[in-house]
């Protein structure tokens, strides 16, 4: 989610979108997202419909996600939640995927992402306190 474009009036009785920004931005804050520099990578795994059938759910698994939101419009949130000013920001990559829950992992380096990605031991990382993986970030 973009920073939503604010009017005067939203400082006293804001809108139900820039409620939901600040929200977003608040929980990227606090699980404390930081941007590796001079590159990153962004993977957000957008949670699938509870809607859809197992069947497809299957299918989909750590399949690229190719719906709204756009993957420049997700960058950005997390930009805008993490830095002051994301001017000095010149390299970096973003990848969204389907997953059972939703996810963002943050890396230093590229990650090599080959059809469907293998997401259970990132899930696992991210959701168990236990188990971690050296150099990542997670934000479940």
């Amino acid at each position: 989610m973009g920073a939503v474009r604010q009017v005067a009036r939203d400082r006293f009785k804001p809108s139900d979108a820039v409620l939901r920004y600040r929200c977003y931005r608040d929980e990227v804050r606090l699980r404390g997202v930081t941007i590796p520099e001079p590159y990153y990578h962004m993977v957000f795994v957008l949670a699938m419909p509870d809607s859809w059938s197992e069947r497809r759910k299957a299918a989909q698994f750590g399949q690229p996600h190719l719906q709204k939101p756009d993957k420049d419009n997700l960058e950005k949130g997390v930009l805008d939640a993490v830095l002051l000013e994301d001017k000095a920001v010149w390299d970096g990559r973003v990848t969204k995927l389907w997953g059972r829950r939703p996810l963002l992992i943050v890396s230093p380096t590229n990650l090599p992402i080959v059809l469907p990605v293998d997401l259970e031991r990132f899930e696992a990382a991210a959701y168990d306190p236990g188990a971690q993986i050296r150099g990542y970030q997670f934000a479940p």
